[in-house]
């Protein structure tokens, strides 16, 4: 270079400022969530034997619903008013047994007070999809067949939060049957 020519300075663009940015904060979000972030599911309950009985117990009551017809049973009778009414009969029994179910893992209380607050409102949700299983088993009941309408918990059905509980507790046999349809 001669002494007369201007030395030129790099300069960053604002695009590759932007770029470099963006990759550093992904870069920092991941070692963050791999290194130092609680990784504990928060439905999880600390009382483990409990939710192993309660698994026990409701494995009992699926092992019984699953002993009885299934929707498809009912799917060559004719009239369909008769075929209603005749599921109505297998449903009201799937709700008493869940009902019973219930009655069962409330009559075991959990150790600790953490747990045992989880636990009444799963089972307060439980009695509210009990209820919504009786309002559709009159119209079954009826002969009629509208689509089940359960009731929501926010945007979702109970019975979604209700599931998502028991997977998380390992209790998959305590999740909701789908006998309704």
């Amino acid at each position: 270079m001669s002494a007369t020519t201007p030395l030129r300075r790099r300069r960053f663009r604002p695009a590759v400022v932007a770029v470099l940015a963006a990759l550093a904060v992904l870069a920092a979000m991941w070692i963050y969530i791999l290194f130092f972030a609680d990784t504990n599911n928060p439905n999880r309950l600390p009382d483990r034997a409990w939710t192993a009985k309660a698994e026990t117990t409701c494995k009992g009551y699926a092992d019984q619903i699953e002993r009885l017809p299934d929707a498809t049973t009912f799917a060559d009778i004719k009239p369909k008013t008769e075929a209603m009414r005749q599921r109505a009969v297998v449903g009201q029994q799937v709700t008493d047994l869940l009902a019973a179910m219930v009655r069962d893992l409330r009559a075991t209380p959990p150790a600790d007070a953490v747990t045992a607050e989880a636990v009444n409102l799963w089972l307060g949700d439980y009695d509210t999809y009990l209820g919504d299983r009786r309002r559709h088993l009159s119209y079954w009941a009826a002969g009629e067949d509208p689509q089940f309408a359960e009731t929501k918990v926010g945007t979702r059905p109970a019975s979604i939060g209700m599931d998502d509980f028991a997977a998380a507790n390992g209790m998959t046999s305590c999740e909701v049957p789908q006998d309704l349809g």
